[in-house]
């Protein structure tokens, strides 16, 4: 019984930090969008091409001929590039962030 109470309690304390996270994003979302904004059309393509790589990837994974060797290298080599774009989409995302930050005035 003490296990479905402590389960239920994390899953409450995981889902109001997810919340509270989309919540503060939305307070901040003309920062989010000018952050967006000002970044260049290759780092937009880069963060978006290691998403789609990340969402495909177990479909791609789960395919019958996926045990084959030169699928399996393939495969392995799709998931290195969809780390590589990603953190570079998510470090052109940050650094522009704190771009947006430090041109405003303090109290803005």
């Amino acid at each position: 019984m003490y296990k479905w109470i402590l389960a239920s309690v994390v899953i409450i304390l995981a889902l109001s930090q997810l919340f509270w996270v989309f919540y503060k994003a939305w307070k901040e979302r003309d920062k989010l969008k000018s952050a967006w904004a000002a970044m260049s059309s290759w780092e937009k393509i880069s963060l978006q091409i290691g998403l789609l790589l990340y969402a495909c990837l177990p479909m791609f994974k789960a395919h019958p001929s996926s045990s084959n060797y030169a699928v399996s290298v393939l495969l392995s080599l799709m998931e290195a590039i969809a780390n590589g774009a990603f953190l570079v989409g998510v470090l052109a995302f940050l650094q522009r962030g704190h771009e947006q930050n430090n041109r405003r005035p303090p109290n803005a």
